[in-house]
This record gives structure tokens, C-alpha cells and sequence, in this order.
């Protein structure tokens, strides 16, 4: 927190959800972003991840949901609505949801093949307006999943998709990392 903007980052492990397919616990969590000058918008982000460590870095962010709003005029007003928006869906997405969605994604294939697969994605990216996903990138994701396979799954799937590019998102600057996590997101809600 300063003078002029705040962030929170707050986690709930009395709550964990466990990955099917790992049997890896995720945690449930959420950042809260304002500034008082208007500098940024007002922001929630919810989320699952499997784990965090000193500097705030997310591991393995699914999930993710999010809110954004102009901090401009009388933003109380018209930003609380939308904040309990935010949560209620995360918390409604109780275990049971959480692992039908995760059980979908790992079941969902992008592509057939993964002579095409870097094409696939960057076509499935599109689709769902994810434009930090072009051909560089769906290759080094679909190398990382063929390595990853005893993580994710299939390396043809949409959680393999995700997993990788959050995991890859950890190597990035604070902002690129947002922007993947974000993106990761956004394929994700292809199996909602």
C-alpha cells in the first residue's frame, strides 16, 4: 500500500480442492487492486492455484475470474455490486464444480494430432480473444506439455494448454505473468 494505491493478496487453505488428476491440493485465493488517482482501475481477481511463494508469485493459477473497473466518479457505488459478483461465483464453485470443470478440461482436447496442435491452439486462443497466444508460444506450450505429461495430462488437452502456460507465466515479469495467467484463464473457460 502507498499514498495513492493499494494491492491485497489473500488465500483460503482451509478450503482445498484436489486435483483428480494429481491429487494435487489447490487452494483458493484472490487479489484485490486499487488506486486512489485513478492511475488503474479497480480490480478483483479470484482464483485457484497450487501454491504461492514469498514474492507473491501464483503457481499454477486455474480458474481465474475477474472484475475491472475505472475508478472514476463515485466508483463505491457502483463497485461493490460487481465485487460480491466476483466472490459469490467463487465461492459457489465448491469442490464438486471445481472438480467437474477440472475433470472436463483434462478431458477436453484441443487438437487431434500433435503434428497440428501448435496451429489448434492458436486457433482455440482466438476464438476466445486470447491474442497472447500466436505460434511461438502454442509451440513452446505444446513442447512443455509433451515434457509435462506426468503433470498435466494428455498434451492435447485444455488443461494441458493451461497448465503449461501458467506454469510458463512464472518465468515472466510481473505484468507479462499477469497477462498469461490471464490468458490461461480465458482458455479455461472454454469447458465452463
Amino acid at each position: 500500500m502507498s499514498d495513492h494505491d493499494m494491492f491485497a493478496f489473500m488465500v483460503d487453505t482451509d478450503h482445498v480442492i484436489v486435483d483428480p488428476l494429481t491429487n494435487n491440493p489447490l487452494n483458493r485465493g484472490f487479489f484485490v487492486e486499487n488506486s486512489e488517482t485513478g492511475a488503474s482501475c479497480v480490480a478483483v481477481t479470484a482464483f485457484f492455484f497450487d501454491r504461492v511463494c514469498g514474492n507473491h508469485i501464483i503457481w499454477g493459477a486455474t480458474g481465474v475470474i475477474e472484475m475491472r473497473l475505472r475508478h472514476i466518479g463515485d466508483v463505491h457505488d457502483r463497485i461493490w455490486p460487481q465485487v460480491e459478483q466476483v466472490f459469490r461465483k467463487h465461492l459457489a464453485s465448491g469442490e464438486g464444480e471445481t472438480r467437474r470443470l477440472l475433470h472436463e478440461a483434462q478431458g477436453t482436447r484441443y487438437t487431434d494430432t500433435l503434428d497440428n496442435a501448435a496451429e489448434d491452439l492458436v486457433a482455440l486462443a482466438r476464438r476466445v480473444k486470447v491474442p497472447e497466444i500466436g505460434i511461438r508460444r502454442a509451440e513452446a506450450v505444446i513442447e512443455m506439455a509433451q515434457k509435462r505429461e506426468n503433470r498435466y495430462g494428455d498434451p492435447r488437452t485444455v488443461w494441458s494448454a493451461v497448465g503449461c502456460i501458467t506454469e510458463m507465466s512464472q518465468g515472466a515479469w510481473a505484468d507479462d505473468r499477469n497477462k498469461l495467467d490471464r490468458a490461461a484463464g480465458k482458455l479455461l473457460s472454454i469447458v465452463k
